[in-house]
């Protein structure tokens, strides 16, 4: 009896002790959740300022926060600080002295002409800023919703200047403590997370984000950010020498997914925001022509098209008859048609011939019925579209047209100055594209070689970074390399032909294994790739080849390197997903991640079986992928 009534003592105990445990552990959880990782966010702990001339810091002014030793100086002020220099030394140092609250707040500068008459680095824009850095108190982990919370005051300036310029300014989490250009203290060339909201002069406004990070972050970086050429929204003109703006109560909390606000989507991010390329407003006009002329009927439409087009958009001109007449010469007429509207257009406006990629259609793709009047007037037409393409894509379609013309000349013109406007990731394409081999290899090839060099020159490691870019392209030669090759000059359906050559499986086991091999060798003397230090699609060469190889000891060995790397921010979770999927595939497992297919022989696909359906989307979540069905 005594024994049972131990027990049930004992049990009594236990059940007390879960309730406080679990208790404590609620407690503990809701603190956690509230808890800001930001050390310091007012501001308020300083060194004693009355040791300085005026409120200026660059170090370790304030606790937990620096400043980069390379930038522009920051400024703390503390409005119960009484500066012992002059009314015009007060007005250039925290000249605005109330904080959103507490007594202290950080004063910034932004220096839009700094580097403008002197080198500005590879983004070609003038600019410097200040920055204030720390290390989190813990690190943001991948999978939770965190939200960064800091108010802002800004004059009136940038409003009267240059309204774009603050969409610049923003935070950026990372893993390691970011790189600054240490020869011209210019703005840090990332993609800070956007600002969604307006902002109002001369008045504090909180400043909200919502992030799930995909790699592990130690660090947060307040200031201004270049970000890359299209994100750079300042324009020209700027005349104005700098402006101020100030920063009080910065935060960093995990936050719950039920307390995320209705129509909020947590921003997936590692390191800095990818920015998504938004298409040109859409332009078209229709000039219309009489039967068989090759001269439109109102030349005002075209002046009225001189008049607004823009000088720096490439344009897609587009010709058409009606039916009547035999298919030759109409494709004929087509082609007057469109070299009558070019030239007016380069000769009355100030767009140039390369800008413009010509579509001889004659009587196909018709926009009315040919059995009618009105319909075969309808079709009497040449259209101009500002095309989506950018301005490199016609010099390289124009320069293709030139060499099957036999103008090598111009082809050459050409190429050259698609080398010069092409984005950097896009010139190693000109290496492996067959149309201008004849050109690219040779000695009238040697400014676009050197321009391909040094594309990679902004990198950590350049050599390896082309080395990996160049293993890149040649693991995709038969894959998906045709179809960025072809665009390069624009792919038009209908009109243009597939040509890129392709392999049979037995040559492609054969490719595969000899860029495995040159692979293993880059690694062995370099190390697994780090895409901070050769770029992202270099780094992903690495992942690409070794799942191609299908040698699953080898894919094995290096899985957890590659997790560790995508940990980090130093490779990229879609590789990493493929790689362990297709071990699984390989082993004749059920895949994660759901990114392995199997294809028939008549080309369907049918998804491998997955390893949980109800889990599928969970697990692609933690690590920044879109849901299975999208």
């Amino acid at each position: 009896m005594r024994s049972e009534s131990n027990l049930k003592t004992a049990m009594i105990d236990m059940n007390r002790n879960g309730f406080w445990l679990f208790s404590l552990f609620v407690c503990m959880s809701t603190l956690a959740m509230g808890q800001n990782l930001v050390s310091n966010p007012g501001f308020e702990s300083h060194k004693d300022l009355s040791i300085y001339y005026h409120q200026h810091f660059v170090d370790l002014g304030m606790k937990d926060w620096s400043g980069y030793l390379y930038s522009i100086h920051t400024f703390v002020c503390d409005s119960t600080f009484k500066t012992r220099s002059s009314e015009d030394v007060k007005a250039q140092y925290c000249p605005m002295n109330t904080p959103k609250s507490g007594t202290s707040m950080v004063q910034m500068i932004y220096t839009p002409r700094c580097n403008a008459s002197g080198d500005t680095g590879e983004g070609g824009h003038p600019g410097c800023s200040n920055y204030l850095f720390q290390k989190l108190k813990s690190p943001l982990e991948m999978g939770i919703v965190y939200k960064i919370s800091l108010w802002l005051y800004w004059d009136d300036i940038f409003m009267n200047e240059d309204p774009q310029a603050m969409s610049h300014f923003g935070v950026i989490t990372s893993y390691d403590n970011l790189p600054i250009d240490k020869r011209s203290r210019s703005l840090i060339r990332f993609n800070p997370l956007p600002i969604n909201v307006n902002l109002e002069k001369e008045k504090w406004i909180q400043l909200e984000w919502y992030i799930q990070p995909t790699c592990i972050q130690n660090y947060l970086t307040l200031g201004i950010f270049k970000g890359d050429k299209k994100w750079w929204g300042t324009r020209p003109d700027i005349n104005f020498g700098r402006t101020i703006f100030y920063i009080d109560d910065v935060s960093i909390e995990e936050v719950p997914r039920v307390n995320i606000p209705s129509g909020v989507q947590p921003v997936f991010f590692c390191n800095e925001y990818l920015i998504e390329d938004k298409p040109p407003t859409q332009y078209q006009k229709t000039i219309y022509f009489d039967s068989n002329m090759d001269v439109p009927r109102d030349l005002e439409v075209l002046d009225s098209i001189c008049a607004n087009v823009d000088a720096e958009a490439t344009y897609v001109l587009s010709g058409y008859t009606d039916s009547i007449g035999d298919g030759a010469d109409n494709l004929d007429l087509s082609d007057r048609r469109i070299d009558f509207v070019l030239q007016y257009l380069v000769n009355h406006s100030t767009i140039r011939e390369d800008q413009i990629m010509k579509l001889s259609w004659g009587q196909r793709r018709p926009f009315g019925k040919n059995n009618t009047n009105e319909g075969r007037a309808q079709n009497r037409r040449v259209t101009i579209t500002r095309s989506s393409l950018d301005k490199s894509t016609a010099l390289y379609r124009n320069a293709i047209l030139a060499l099957k013309n036999n103008n090598r000349k111009e082809a050459v013109r050409l190429l050259n100055g698609w080398a010069i406007h092409a984005k950097k990731n896009e010139l190693i394409l000109g290496l492996f594209d067959p149309r201008t081999k004849s050109i690219v290899a040779k000695r009238e090839g040697r400014l676009i070689r050197n321009l391909i060099r040094k594309a990679y020159g902004h990198f950590e490691k350049p050599k390896l970074s082309f080395v990996l870019d160049s293993l890149y392209c040649e693991d995709q030669k038969y894959r998906t390399l045709g179809r960025y090759v072809e665009d390069l000059g624009g792919f038009f359906e209908g009109l243009d032909q597939e040509w890129y050559p392709s392999a049979r499986a037995e040559e492609l086991i054969d490719d595969n294994q000899r860029i495995l091999h040159k692979l293993l060798e880059v690694i062995k003397e370099y190390g697994y790739p780090n895409q901070s230090e050769v770029g992202r699609r270099q780094a992903k060469a690495a992942a690409y080849i070794l799942i191609h190889s299908e040698d699953t000891p080898l894919m094995q060995k290096y899985l957890p390197i590659l997790e560790q790397k995508c940990t980090i921010g130093e490779a990229n979770w879609m590789s990493y997903a493929m790689m362990y999927d297709r071990l699984k595939l390989l082993n004749k497992e059920p895949q994660r991640f759901g990114t392995q297919y199997l294809i028939n022989k008549d080309g369907q696909e049918t998804l491998w079986k997955l390893e949980d359906e109800s889990k599928v989307d969970f697990w692609r979540n933690k690590i920044g992928l879109l849901p299975l069905k999208k």
